[in-house]
């Protein structure tokens, strides 16, 4: 939906973006600054109690339709096999990594931590796999880098505090 209110007015789609990720950006500082001495002085529950209302805040322009969508009628709800059949390699690269993501949770229960790596790797070259050959690479490629650049990037979000 952002990205067709940013084709309706193309001049403010940079100032869209750079406010949204700023945004987002300054919450995940600010929050990083807080937590650990919240945690500290009111337990580890309280996190959670201020970020409840906050989160529930996505609910407002949610149920409130603010986004303007068609409700769909009742006869076309449901699983539509007709779109299952007409692309069955996305739907079937959608079950494998649902599979293997399962799968990996189990993993991490019942296998001990140092095999665990391989799995995951395993894993990982089988869902790039899936993309390189059951994809157009004109979509492949994207999909593909931003994996990789997720797989490869250093990540510290939770660690911070």
């Amino acid at each position: 939906k952002q990205s067709e209110e940013v084709k309706q007015n193309a001049k403010h789609g940079p100032q869209f973006f750079t406010f949204t990720w700023l945004g987002i950006n300054i919450g995940q500082v600010a929050s990083t600054c807080v937590l650990g001495p919240l945690i500290h002085h009111y337990g580890p529950h309280t996190p959670y109690l201020i970020a409840a209302p906050l989160i529930a805040l996505v609910l407002w322009p949610t149920l409130g339709n603010f986004l303007r969508e068609k409700p769909i009628p009742a006869e076309e709800r449901g699983c539509n096999f007709h779109m299952i059949r007409k692309h069955p390699e996305l739907c079937s690269l959608t079950l494998l990594i649902g599979c293997l993501i399962i799968s990996l949770i189990f993993a991490t229960f019942l296998i001990p931590e140092e095999h665990i790596i391989g799995f995951a790797l395993t894993f990982a070259a089988l869902v790039l796999a899936g993309f390189r050959f059951f994809v157009r690479s004109e979509i492949a490629g994207p999909v593909l880098f931003y994996f990789m650049l997720g797989m490869l990037s250093f990540n510290v979000d939770g660690a911070l505090f």
